[in-house]
């Protein structure tokens, strides 16, 4: 499965139960899944797990069971090797592989149980995950990356990995987060799109083929209420209904009828209607608001 399979779970839930291994249903109100693993949150706040998580407590295996001993969660994501969830009231919690940083406790340890981690006062609303990097935001709508920062990853100016939160430079409103492999886009709550890390084909949108150590509006986005960072390139959907894509263009994953690359938004040739997008490493998926997919 693609390392993005992430965001397609996400973009393709639709609240089906898993059988967990008491035989029992459970509704989960969030799914991810990484590389060789998979998670759930429920609707009562417990976190579920299958596959291949070594790290995390109890060791599960094939069939999804409850990891014990955990508080009850709001929001979650995961990656690779590590987890990140947020408890009621806006505590957030990670555990699972440290080695770059991306946990937060100071340390480059991995952790079998949860560990908290501080952003700066202000409690957090929605995480996100990538290979060696998390992103938070705050209830200020600010936004914190801690974890692997080569090329510019974090977006707090410099190459430095931090194994504690940074305040991502410049951003303010911050609604949301999408993690690619080596670049990162922002959606604020005015509708802009902004976007950092590897550059090489265009999939920061600023309308050059380079990368940035800080964040850079994407260039003729407004209005945007959904977005997707895939291996090398990125989507976005305006409140429009229309898809727009951006970076490599190969194998015909931006939409447009080619396979150029674009430093630049291009339209989507999408019926319209769309409301989500996800990224996988080669191709993307749009979403209309009956539910269906298109997939390019």
């Amino acid at each position: 499965m693609s390392r993005f399979a992430n965001s397609i779970c996400h973009f393709l839930l639709a609240a089906p139960l898993i059988t967990a291994q008491t035989g029992g249903a459970v509704k989960p109100v969030a799914l991810v899944a990484p590389v060789n693993s998979s998670f759930a949150l429920a609707e009562d706040g417990s976190f579920w797990a299958w596959g291949d998580t070594a790290l995390l407590p109890n060791q599960p295996g094939k069939s999804p069971a409850k990891l014990t001993g955990l508080p009850a969660f709001t929001k979650m994501a995961a990656s690779d090797g590590h987890v990140l969830a947020i408890q009621a009231g806006g505590t957030l919690w990670a555990w699972g592989q440290g080695q770059d940083g991306q946990l937060g406790d100071g340390t480059r340890e991995d952790r079998a149980t949860p560990v908290e981690v501080i952003l700066g006062g202000s409690p957090a609303v929605s995480v996100a995950a990538g290979r060696g990097v998390s992103f938070a935001v705050d209830a200020t709508g600010a936004l914190w990356a801690w974890g692997r920062n080569t090329d510019g990853y974090l977006g707090d100016g410099s190459r430095l990995t931090r194994d504690r939160p940074v305040l991502v430079t410049g951003l303010l409103g911050v609604a949301a987060v999408a993690v690619g492999a080596t670049h990162t886009l922002a959606r604020c709550v005015d509708g802009t799109v902004w976007a950092w890390g590897v550059g090489d084909v265009g999939q920061l949108g600023h309308g050059a083929f380079q990368g940035s150590q800080m964040p850079v509006q994407v260039s003729g986005l407004s209005g945007v209420m959904a977005i997707a960072a895939g291996a090398s390139h990125s989507l976005a959907v305006k409140s429009d209904g229309t898809v727009w894509a951006w970076g490599s263009g190969a194998e015909g994953r931006l939409g447009d009828g080619q396979q150029a690359n674009r430093s630049t938004p291009v339209q989507v040739q999408t019926p319209g209607g769309m409301t989500a997008v996800a990224a996988g490493d080669n191709f993307s998926l749009a979403r209309r608001n009956d539910r269906s997919e298109e997939r390019v």
